[in-house]
């Protein structure tokens, strides 16, 4: 086997919503009912967040974080590729970690406008329906990290659903980015880049590495923390793929602060819920 690469996965940093659940359950009591919580939770949900004060400082101890850590053989990070969500808690995270690994890195973090966590971008009604929003321009975010690249600088949002995604649509989806992740497996392999880093979010990180272990989006849960990463082995010989798994959920840049330490919590994280709802 040859055409080694290295997939690494980065959850993005705590989010406001990330809080909801804690919020809401100091608001009205641990024992809140579901249907009080989904109220509350549809109230005060944003579509596309920032960080809260706590993703801020996890992303202090990842913009200093030694990825190096990663290649003990090497001892150095290879050359890579940095790619985001258009969610705007990611791009924040990406750019702390574009900090971090500056000297690697030969090009801008690049926005890919699939790499959304499930669902998309919405708002849910008076009466709960869900409604598709836009999300940002590319303006919008060019304007906010002009160091940026996007592989789709439309003028319109980088969602473009009525509807909030359904189970079927994020599947597909996800089958979709791991094609593309082995096309960029043999890009970088022909370009002479050793690394391919996506920052993303804990339920679309899951499918993916489901579909690339076991070939369904929904076999297995994969949990990762705030700013949480996973490192895979790529390879390839013809038209026959192989990946390794390195580690799971890696914290080590908070290990010192065991408190920023959250977000892979089986009971009380909602995207962890929400895996567990699906049809």
């Amino acid at each position: 086997m040859d055409g080694h690469v290295d997939l690494i996965l980065v959850r993005h940093a705590e989010s406001t919503n990330n809080m909801l659940y804690d919020v809401i359950r100091t608001q009205h009591g641990a024992q809140v009912s579901e249907t009080a919580f989904m109220h509350e939770e549809a109230r005060a949900r944003h579509p596309d967040p920032g960080l809260s004060e706590r993703g801020l400082r996890q992303l202090e101890h990842l913009q200093s974080y030694q990825w190096h850590d990663y290649f003990l053989k090497t001892g150095a990070f290879p050359k890579c590729k940095v790619f985001s969500s258009p969610m705007r808690r990611c791009l924040q995270t990406a750019q702390a970690i574009g900090i971090s690994l500056q000297s690697c890195m030969d090009g801008p973090i690049t926005v890919h406008p699939s790499l959304f966590e499930e669902g998309g971008c919405y708002h849910r009604q008076a009466d709960g329906t869900p409604v598709g929003l836009p999300g940002s321009t590319w303006c919008d975010i060019s304007a906010q990290f002009p160091d940026f690249d996007c592989l789709q600088a439309t003028p319109r949002g980088w969602y473009d659903r009525p509807h909030m995604e359904t189970s079927a649509e994020f599947d597909a989806r996800a089958h979709e980015m791991v094609g593309w992740i082995w096309s960029m497996q043999q890009d970088l392999k022909r370009s002479g880049h050793g690394a391919l880093v996506l920052v993303t979010h804990g339920n679309i990180m899951s499918a993916i590495m489901s579909i690339l272990f076991s070939g369904t989006p929904s076999k297995a849960l994969y949990k990762h923390s705030n700013t949480g990463h996973s490192h895979i082995e790529l390879f390839s010989l013809g038209n026959r793929n192989m990946v390794v798994c390195q580690s799971i959920n890696k914290v080590t840049h908070l290990l010192n602060d065991r408190q920023l330490i959250g977000g892979d919590h089986t009971v009380d994280d909602r995207w962890i819920q929400q895996f567990a709802a699906r049809d």
